[in-house]
């Protein structure tokens, strides 16, 4: 009885883990492409500038 008791805390535990990990990467990968296509638009006006 109490094995299982401490066996299902556990797995919550893990499963709360797993989906904050989860959404926080979710979350990264727009910050990452919006910065990399800023840099894009740097990188264009830079040139522009740069003729």
């Amino acid at each position: 009885m109490e094995i299982s008791i401490i066996w299902n805390i556990l797995n919550t535990v893990l499963l709360i883990y797993t989906l904050y990990f989860l959404f926080t990467f979710i979350f990264k990968i727009p910050k990452k492409i919006y910065a990399y296509l800023d840099d894009l638009d740097a990188r264009e006006k830079y040139r522009e500038i740069k003729k």
